[in-house]
């Protein structure tokens, strides 16, 4: 997609800002002349319920998700700020990210941007955002990146009039709600897919392929009658070790030999290898020193979060992230396919989550891991035909998982290049307001 509909200005001049060239009826301005930025700090306590006088502490979790599970007592030199104020991410991985805030105390890790004249917010909230890479070149910090204050200062926008400022913000209000629209229909059929896919492999893991079997009473409410033959077994029985991980991170390399499975590399029961970080021969001994990952062994999230899994697969040389754990299983006994379906589904998908919950970051323990109660066929070759049942039905949700991300991915992109099309100039869209 592209902005191409629209057509540009009829004449341009040179321009001191990123951007190449502006209309030539358009302003330079320095961000520092029309913003002023009010650093968040940290809350001397914060709350898990509301209590009086207590209000709702601005996280990303409250920002991105809407759950607001933080509550703090404003204090002096707290930064209140109100719903569709405008914030950045000051610090961390998606430092100088602009966003509408949500009303509350300000978290340390973000600032309010104040407009010194705040005559059209929504066109200084999509100016910015189409500045959102610039910013970002200028972060500062060896480890965690930081906004450079002074660079975002210094930093030049464009600046129509104040009229064509509200014909472009009405524009792109529109434009991108329809945008905005169409990709919640997406993520809706995307929750759709994820519901069927639990719902075929709990089906296959908790009855079996034959629906003709014998079946008993479980003892489990919830999971009501299995097939008879079918008993319940805590894992510990089933392996032949389980591994902890190192409790640090493996140093990284550019282009090294060793793959890295972090907890961000291991989604839905996939080992994630697009942007996999790597470590040397050294790093790679190291982290493996307790135990080689081999193919058929399960790698286990324990945190961050807590439950997600994936087979190791064949010739692949890969030592563990941290919050992870290896399972090397008694493939005598337990298919790994099989286990791994398991974990996403059914009893032991219970018994991980009800672990994981009550908890302010969900974890389990090593002890946990252990006593993750399994669902047994008796023999391998039963356990092998429901595995591969599940993963021909689950490989057919993912391409359309994979279609639907693709659409959602493109029309992100077209939101970006349309926003900044407009408030840089590129497209004249004065007359379609």
């Amino acid at each position: 997609m592209s902005a191409s509909r629209w057509k540009p200005y009829p004449n341009y001049k040179s321009s001191k800002s990123p951007v190449a060239a502006l209309p030539t009826s358009w302003d330079e301005i320095r961000f520092r002349m029309l913003f002023e930025t009010q650093k968040g700090k940290i809350p001397s306590e914060i709350h898990s319920e509301p209590i009086p006088d207590s209000i709702p502490y601005v996280s990303m979790e409250y920002l991105r998700e809407g759950t607001m599970s933080q509550y703090v007592i404003p204090e002096q030199g707290s930064i209140i700020i109100e719903d569709d104020d405008l914030m950045i991410l000051w610090d961390g991985s998606n430092a100088g990210e602009i966003l509408k805030s949500k009303s509350g105390v300000l978290s340390s890790t973000a600032a309010k941007i104040a407009p010194k004249n705040d005559e059209c917010r929504d066109f200084d909230f999509f100016s910015l955002k189409s500045m959102e890479p610039i910013i970002k070149s200028g972060n500062t910090g060896m480890g965690i990146p930081h906004v450079g204050g002074d660079f975002l200062k210094e930093l030049i926008l464009p600046r129509p009039s104040l009229n064509e400022r509200q014909k472009i913000a009405k524009f792109l209000n529109h434009r991108t709600e329809v945008i905005n629209s169409a990709i919640t229909r997406l993520n809706q059929k995307l929750f759709i897919l994820e519901e069927k896919r639990s719902a075929i492999i709990t089906q296959a893991v908790t009855k079996g392929l034959n629906s003709n079997v014998q079946l008993k009473d479980s003892g489990i409410e919830w999971l009501g009658k299995i097939p008879e033959h079918w008993t319940i077994i805590p894992l510990k029985f089933l392996v032949k070790k389980i591994i902890d991980t190192e409790h640090k991170t493996v140093h990284f390399v550019d282009d090294g030999e060793y793959m890295v499975a972090r907890t961000t590399n291991i989604k839905k029961g996939r080992l994630i290898t697009k942007n996999i970080r790597t470590t040397d021969l050294a790093g790679y001994e190291g982290w493996t020193r307790r135990g080689v990952p081999e193919a058929g062994d399960i790698i286990l999230t324990r945190e961050a979060p807590a439950g997600e899994a994936c087979v190791v697969p064949k010739s692949v040389n890969l030592c563990l992230g941290q919050r992870t754990v290896l399972i090397k299983l008694n493939q005598e006994r337990l298919v790994p396919e099989f286990l791994l379906h398991s974990i996403y589904a059914g009893l032991a998908q219970r018994f991980i989550s009800v672990l994981s919950a009550g908890s302010t970051v969900p974890h389990f323990n090593m002890a946990d891991i252990y006593n993750i109660p399994i669902l047994l066929p008796p023999t391998c070759a039963e356990q092998s035909e429901i595995a591969e049942f599940v993963s021909a039905e689950a490989d057919l949700v993912f391409q359309g998982v994979q279609n639907i991300h693709k659409q959602i991915e493109g029309l992100n992109e077209y939101r970006k290049c349309l926003i900044t099309a407009a408030v840089t100039g590129k497209i004249d869209i004065r007359e379609s307001v």
